[in-house]
């Protein structure tokens, strides 16, 4: 499928800066279309996540817009869910995260998130993901520890499939 972002978007989302607050269904259509542009697809189909420094509910709308308009329908994905310089969730977006990834965990085949910490925060991290009952995720410290983890998890299914 490859990236279908185009050459307006990434001038778009240059021009517009994501801002350490919630945002709204009152938000520009460009602010919109920058929150969208947080979730993107590689060529080798891993899916970039990159979450809002405040969770709102509304950008999770905007998310699954963009996931319905990228995803093939049946296909698997590898996803980055990218939480460095994210804050503290409250705890109704913490439930409608839970709700939504609940939905959409089945189109990935694993699902890395970056957490930017060390190894006892993520250990409280992989607890409260637990609890979601998503069976397909790590926590990596770093881009490229999640990077390195989805090629582990595909050579292992390639293996497993011979």
């Amino acid at each position: 499928m490859g990236n279908r972002q185009t050459t307006n978007e990434n001038s778009r989302k240059d021009m517009v800066k994501i801002e350490a607050r919630a945002y709204g269904p009152d938000s520009t259509e460009e602010e919109k279309q920058a929150i969208r542009d947080r979730i993107r697809i590689r060529p080798d189909g891993i899916v970039h996540w990159d979450e809002m420094p405040v969770g709102g509910i509304y950008h999770l709308t905007l998310f699954d817009e963009q996931f319905s308009r990228l995803l093939e329908p049946g296909r698997q994905y590898g996803m980055i869910v990218n939480l460095t310089g994210v804050g503290r969730p409250n705890a109704a977006y913490r439930d409608a995260l839970r709700d939504y990834m609940t939905s959409i965990h089945d189109r990935f085949y694993h699902i890395a998130i970056v957490t930017g910490k060390g190894p006892l925060i993520n250990l409280s991290a992989k607890i409260v993901v637990s609890i979601w009952n998503l069976w397909n995720f790590s926590l990596e410290t770093t881009y490229q520890d999640a990077e390195d983890k989805l090629e582990h998890v595909l050579r292992k299914q390639a293996s497993v499939a011979q």
